[in-house]
């Protein structure tokens, strides 16, 4: 059973989450993107949960969660999205973690490595790319886009995200929920950034899924994959069915990944038997 509670954040709104799943000496935490929520996991967290405690918060100004009073852009960075998971995780008496996180949700969760060093166990991103550059000008083009499509935008960004119809589906409905607030807001905020030093700095295991149709991000991963080659704790996969969001394009497969990542992992993290 998926239980929906909620939390008063430090900065002044509610936080809503979803978690399921038995106790577990390691939850799974899942993070969504900018303009998601947890519409696109519904599939992910009823999965997952048969065997661990999932996680899965909509962030602030996405879904059900709210916004800080009088929301400014200082107020969407990923140092303040990684705040309020730390807070949430404090609150639940979490001190261990494993993150799956689809694009901002991926640089969310390399934030949060940097916020709290050792709560992260692993890390699975799909759509993420670790370093970021891109011109400002592109948001203004992007919101004058925004601004024409008025109600079709849902529809028009689930088809540029996803090739399938059950991927369309899902994310149709995903950001049927989105506020347009929140991109002006993050936006911003990540136009560039560079978390490279982060992954080389964790010891942990990570995994990236480099998904074949997700051609925006690839385009920008070059550094990204360099970084990654060089550590014997990451991973890079293929994953030719996906795009951008990967686990609603082919959600058999997503599982079947993420769970024999997370068995190698829990494997590796029992200690020794001795007989």
């Amino acid at each position: 059973m998926v239980e929906t509670p909620s939390i008063d954040l430090p900065d002044g709104f509610r936080m809503i989450y979803r978690i399921a799943g038995p106790e577990t000496d390691v939850p799974l935490l899942l993070l969504h993107g900018l303009g998601a929520n947890h519409v696109q996991f519904e599939q992910d967290v009823a999965h997952f949960s048969q065997s661990r405690r999932v996680i899965q918060p909509d962030m602030r100004g996405h879904g059900d969660t709210g916004f800080p009073p009088d929301p400014k852009i200082e107020d969407f960075t990923c140092a303040k999205f990684a705040g309020d998971l730390a807070y949430l995780l404090d609150h639940l008496k979490i001190d261990k973690i494993d993150v799956v996180g689809n694009s901002l949700g991926g640089n969310i969760a390399l934030e949060l490595m940097t916020l709290r060093p050792g709560l992260v166990r692993s890390l699975m991103t799909f759509g993420t790319t670790y370093q970021l550059k891109v011109p400002r000008f592109l948001l203004v083009i992007r919101d004058i886009i925004y601004f024409f499509l008025g109600r079709k935008l849902a529809r028009w960004a689930a088809e540029q995200t996803s090739k399938t119809p059950h991927g369309r589906e899902v994310l149709t409905r995903t950001f049927e929920k989105m506020d347009r607030r929140v991109s002006k807001l993050v936006s911003p905020n990540i136009c560039r950034f560079d978390y490279r030093a982060v992954a080389e700095q964790f010891s942990g295991p990570i995994l990236l899924l480099q998904c074949e149709d997700d051609s925006a991000i690839n385009r920008t991963l070059k550094s990204t994959l360099k970084t990654l080659s060089g550590l014997p704790n990451a991973q890079v996969m293929p994953f030719k069915t996906g795009g951008h969001c990967a686990n609603v394009d082919d959600p058999e497969r997503f599982h079947r990944i993420i769970d024999e990542f997370l068995c190698t992992v829990d494997s590796k993290d029992r200690p020794a038997r001795f007989s």
